[in-house]
């Protein structure tokens, strides 16, 4: 899958859990060239059709297949759930991918601030955990100067502002906070510095 389709297709992800209509339902996502594909079960056509829409607002996607399944809950299951709010008080991700540069992981990157991402489990922390989680790993660590830098979380993808020395600082710093727990995905608006010199890592 090219960056650019895997970053959309966490965004609708992302999406679909922060609607209080469909956002518990098991939804998966795919984008391929700009064609969203949907899998899945949902209890009602429309959660289904809720989930189709969510997809067709992400900026650049031109198609979606929808091959959502519809299965009614079982009594035993609609009991259980009347009168529960169980929204995980997610909001859209509205940003747009279309400008932004973005790398991943594992040494595969393009030019400039990124977006680096991973495949955790959208809802298994909340935004203000997640943000208290990383403020403490920046703040326990000497690898790259942090003090310009602010941090938010939304749908558990966590936005940098800032600035840092060098590019290879920025890099240290998109896979520390990726690899926290509950980080699905970061988008970096971190300005570099410098150009060559990295960070001093102070001896312990």
């Amino acid at each position: 899958m090219a960056v650019i389709d895997k970053l959309k297709a966490l965004q609708i992800k992302a999406n679909i859990i922060a609607d209080r209509t469909v956002g518990l339902m098991e939804v998966e996502t795919e984008v391929q060239d700009g064609v969203a594909i949907l899998r899945g079960e949902v209890e009602s056509e429309e959660q289904k059709r809720v989930a189709e829409n969510l997809a067709r607002a992400v900026d650049g996607i031109i198609e979606v297949r929808n091959e959502i399944e519809v299965v009614p809950p079982s009594p035993e299951r609609a009991a259980n759930c009347e009168g529960v709010d169980t929204h995980l008080g997610y909001g859209l991700i509205e940003v747009s991918m279309g400008d932004t540069k973005y790398s991943l992981g594992g040494g595969y990157e393009m030019p400039g601030p990124g977006i680096p991402t991973t495949d955790q489990f959208p809802g298994e922390f909340t935004d203000e955990e997640i943000e208290e989680e990383v403020y403490d790993r920046l703040a326990n660590q000497r690898e790259v100067e942090v003090d310009d830098l602010e941090i938010e979380s939304t749908n558990q993808i966590v936005l940098l502002k800032g600035s840092v020395r060098t590019y290879n600082d920025l890099t240290r710093l998109q896979n520390m906070v990726l690899n926290l727990s509950g980080v699905i995905g970061v988008i970096s608006e971190v300005a570099v510095q410098e150009d060559e010199i990295g960070t001093p890592t102070n001896p312990m």
